[in-house]
């Protein structure tokens, strides 16, 4: 092969080589094209993005998906910016998480309200077998102050046994003011030594705590100074909860004093410490507090008038006291 033959080819395959390089860069130059809808992974509508020519021609421009931008050309749609879109899905979150919040949080209300009604029918169910039984079904109670059980098994249930044979209100007659106030207060220890006059058995008035309402919430007091129905918890044991209702009425009739009510910002009395023998004792203890004595409270109790739910035990009642009036004069 000659020198210029030679030389001949060489220039052909340059040229070739040179032809496909021009080829080759401008099927990879890409060209910009306005979206018309939203494609995932490339843009949204209205956004301006680069694209290769081939898949504007045969995926965007066919399928009515962009269309090109013309240099002096107004666009087909309003342009969208990247901070704009930006912006956009960033409110869009935030509004789908606050959807997702509120919703949890209506299951939320949800959930309690049907707990809140299980409680409530629960609790209905077991008020209705109280009046029917004469037991009490507190299993929620948790008193400020639960003394532990320290003596037999045998001897428990029999004081659980006497004290669920009280009526469903026990009656407390006091002396009072025509404001409603009481004095002397009944106290844990006055109601320890009633219950020791009724029963025979001795009550620890530590466990002994009343339920008074004092700015619209409850508060456990061992002090009641004013007259009305109150809660009476009585700890048997860490478990074991007896509730009674309490009536102080006054001694002697003040019109319309059922509708008297303590002032919700009053102050509570503070408790007298005292042992339950000296609650039982004829003499008062303090001018400003003190015990009633044994016989006030038999005189209260056969006093009042028992209401219909307690007539079925005011024969048993009356049979404890007078057989505990035969026994001292002997």
């Amino acid at each position: 092969m000659s020198y210029s033959h030679h030389l001949h080819r060489l220039a052909g395959v340059r040229a070739f080589s040179t032809s496909v390089a021009c080829l080759k860069s401008t099927v990879d130059k890409k060209i910009p094209v306005q979206l018309l809808k939203d494609v995932p992974g490339l843009g949204v509508r209205g956004e301006v993005v680069s694209v290769t020519p081939g898949r504007m021609r045969n995926q965007l421009h066919r399928n009515g998906g962009a269309n090109y931008v013309i240099k002096n050309v107004a666009l087909k749609i309003p342009a969208v910016s990247r901070e704009s879109i930006l912006e956009r899905q960033k409110i869009e979150r935030e509004a789908k998480e606050a959807a997702e919040a509120a919703q949890r949080e209506a299951q939320r209300i949800q959930a309690e309200k049907e707990a809140s009604g299980r409680l409530t029918a629960q609790d209905e169910m077991l008020r209705a077998l109280e009046k029917s039984t004469n037991l009490s079904f507190n299993i929620n109670a948790t008193p400020k102050s639960t003394v532990e059980a320290t003596t037999p098994a045998s001897d428990l249930f029999f004081l659980e046994s006497a004290l669920k044979s009280l009526p469903e209100v026990i009656i407390f007659q006091a002396q009072a003011q025509p404001t409603g106030y009481i004095a002397p207060h009944v106290t844990s220890q006055s109601l320890s030594a009633r219950l020791n006059n009724l029963l025979g058995v001795e009550v620890d008035p530590s466990t002994i705590s009343f339920t008074v309402y004092q700015n619209k919430k409850p508060v456990q007091t061992s002090v009641i100074d004013f007259v009305g129905i109150y809660e009476v918890q009585i700890a048997l044991a860490s478990d074991r909860v007896l509730t009674k209702k309490l009536r102080v009425s006054p001694k002697f009739p003040i019109e319309n004093w059922e509708q008297l009510q303590r002032p919700a910002d009053a102050p509570l009395p503070t408790p007298v410490a005292a042992p339950a023998a000296e609650a039982a004792k004829a003499a008062p203890v303090a001018e400003a507090s003190p015990a009633p004595t044994a016989e006030g409270a038999k005189a209260a109790e056969t006093e009042s008038q028992p209401e219909s739910s307690q007539k079925t035990f005011e024969w048993e009642n009356d049979f404890i006291v007078n057989f505990g009036k035969k026994t001292n004069k002997k």
